[in-house]
């Protein structure tokens, strides 16, 4: 009994410290791009709708419940002890659910965010039913919860996945934790983010409208994988001004038995501007003691991190855009032409 409530004690105090706004992007990422994603598909909706019925525009109220069921899984301690933010599509991390601590697969029993997820589409396909009643703004919620996940496999450590700590400890992923770009959005007391032109504008250059016509989008589950996968592809791109990819320099994908990977050459540094690659250790003569030298260093502007950070939140918005579409879609109870 005393070794089962040491255990169940240890679990609440890592999740209470450690996974405040855990494994994911920080609420107020989350914020920006669902806000983000809410206007830029008000705005094509606009420009692309040449048949009555095809598009309805996401209605402030909507948008509020939107906006906060976003955040609703990081606020919600229970379901943190049960599960993380991780995709893991071969099940390897719910075989290994007790990551080294005796008794904690006891008690951690979903350890993946896929049966989450699965659970959450099959009540918004219920709620659609329901899109006539008084509580129909529910099934909004419901999708906030959803492109939380969406968005979070847009963060190279929980798609590989890496193991990292909330945001608040020093081993906090620090991809989790880059800003977002500051002129795509403004910001007034008492009011959600709105857009600027030059969110727009970056838009329509890396995503564009026509997203809102992908054939593919039969569940939410197939854009949950495809964002996972354009993450993936993502990390084979060179690093502007280098000859080396992201993968291997900041996330190794080759993942252990338990199901993780690791940081990479540069380690958990990612908006760093100098880091070490290659450590060599230096012999001192006469018997004296050695020392550690760089053999090579990355040297990055900040520019490249924006452009690599830039293209992972359109590509989170893209996915929300994705999942907004499919939802009116399904309660409209047509099909998507």
């Amino acid at each position: 009994m005393k070794y089962g409530l040491s255990v169940l004690i240890f679990v609440l105090s890592f999740h209470t410290f450690s996974t405040k706004e855990a494994f994911s992007y920080s609420k107020k990422n989350h914020t920006l791009i669902t806000a983000l994603a809410v206007e830029a598909y008000n705005r094509c909706g606009e420009k692309m709708n040449p048949r009555p019925g095809w598009f309805k525009t996401i209605d402030p109220l909507q948008k509020k419940r939107l906006l906060f069921g976003s955040i609703a899984d990081d606020e919600d301690l229970s379901g943190k002890l049960k599960r993380w933010h991780f995709y893991d599509r071969e099940g390897t991390l719910g075989r290994h659910s007790s990551i080294g601590f005796p008794g904690l697969n006891l008690l951690i029993k979903e350890t993946s965010l896929h049966a989450r997820f699965d659970q959450l589409e099959i009540t918004a396909d219920k709620q659609t039913d329901f899109v006539g009643a008084k509580r129909a703004w529910r099934i909004f919620d419901t999708l906030g919860k959803i492109v939380h996940y969406i968005q979070d496999v847009t963060v190279p450590a929980h798609v590989i996945p890496i193991f990292h700590p909330g945001k608040t400890l020093p081993l906090a992923d620090q991809f989790d934790n880059y800003p977002f770009q500051i002129t795509f959005y403004s910001v007034q007391e008492g009011s959600p983010p709105k857009a600027t032109d030059d969110f727009f504008k970056d838009f329509e250059d890396r995503v564009g409208c026509s997203v809102l016509l992908k054939s593919s989008d039969h569940s939410f589950n197939a854009i949950l994988d495809d964002a996972a996968g354009r993450t993936y592809r993502m990390l084979d791109h060179k690093i502007q001004g280098t000859e080396r990819t992201w993968a291997g320099t900041f996330w190794e994908t080759t993942v252990n038995e338990r199901g993780f990977g690791n940081y990479g050459l540069a380690g958990n540094h990612f908006g760093k501007k100098k880091n070490c690659l290659k450590w060599e250790h230096h012999e001192k003569g006469d018997g004296g003691f050695g020392s550690a030298r760089c053999d090579d260093w990355l040297i990055l502007d900040q520019s490249v991190y924006d452009q690599f950070s830039s293209r992972q939140h359109m590509s989170a918005i893209e996915g929300t855009m994705r999942a907004l579409r499919l939802l009116q879609q399904k309660m409209s109870h047509k099909p998507l032409q």
